[in-house]
């Protein structure tokens, strides 16, 4: 239990692991509307990591050390993929040092759009290392518009090359 001033706001310490910057951006997104629905007598401190940085053992080390604060863990990756083992053994390492402050994991999965989530292997990950540390669990499944623009934009761009391949083809002159 945490003592607070009378006029102080109440500190929420939120950690956020996302694999590409589309997922962070809604997850960061998910904590606005948190904030806005708390209200000013709460202080949100968001701590958000590539999940690249947590391959590092000397930065996911420096890294657990922050979140032991942490009273919530957003996890925003691909449901599609298995966590790397690295990436889960933070998780559960991060999840068990928020013991003392009763963290919880929100999953928050992309990518996921022709299956259910209960299907996904990073919701079963999750579930299960939420469940062996004793923390909350809550999951979603997203799809970022960023992810949606992107992935348009790449099908523009592959389209106007294969176009400009056919167009230069067409256009060579032909030899006799």
């Amino acid at each position: 239990m945490r003592l607070i001033q009378e006029d102080a706001a109440i500190p929420l310490e939120i950690v956020i692991i996302y694999d590409h910057v589309a997922a962070g951006k809604y997850a960061k997104e998910c904590c606005d509307r948190l904030q806005w629905r708390l209200g000013p007598e709460y202080e949100l401190r968001i701590n958000p990591w590539n999940v690249a940085v947590l391959r590092m053992p000397d930065l996911a080390a420096a890294v657990i050390q922050e979140t032991r604060r942490a009273d919530l863990l957003i996890v925003a990756v691909n449901g599609e993929q298995s966590l790397p083992p690295p990436v889960r053994s933070w998780i559960s390492r991060s999840l068990r040092a928020t013991r003392a402050t009763g963290g919880a994991i929100v999953a928050q999965l992309h990518d996921i759009l022709c299956m259910g989530e209960e299907l996904a292997p990073a919701y079963h990950e999750l579930k299960r290392i939420a469940l062996e540390a004793r923390g909350g669990f809550f999951s979603a499944v997203v799809e970022p518009a960023e992810n949606e623009l992107e992935r348009r934009i790449y099908e523009i761009h592959e389209h106007s090359c294969m176009r400009t391949a056919a167009l230069e083809t067409l256009s060579q002159p032909v030899k006799s």
